[in-house]
């Protein structure tokens, strides 16, 4: 499935965080997109109580900047705190 030639909404850019393959022990609760200025970025915070490191996120944000080809910067947070648990840029 390939989205990058869609005009792209919320509901496409929650699509593809919400299918992404988190570590087992994360699941997808929510996307902020940052479209002020460039680079582009996407916030997915989550769910989860494990103990992953930023390598554990490595391949999720290879298959996000894959789908998504204008965005710059990918942060994945915990929900509850807003803490970071990874983030790379493209």
């Amino acid at each position: 499935m390939v989205f990058y030639n869609l005009p792209f909404t919320v509901s496409i850019y929650e699509s593809i965080a919400s299918n992404l393959p988190y570590p087992e022990e994360f699941s997808y609760r929510s996307i902020e997109i940052q479209s002020d200025t460039e680079p582009y970025g996407l916030t997915v915070f989550l769910d989860g109580d494990g103990n992953a490191t930023e390598k554990d996120f490595e391949n999720v944000s290879k298959i996000a900047f894959d789908y998504i080809k204008n965005m710059g910067t990918i942060r994945f947070c915990m929900e509850a705190t807003k803490e970071e648990v990874a983030s790379f840029k493209r």
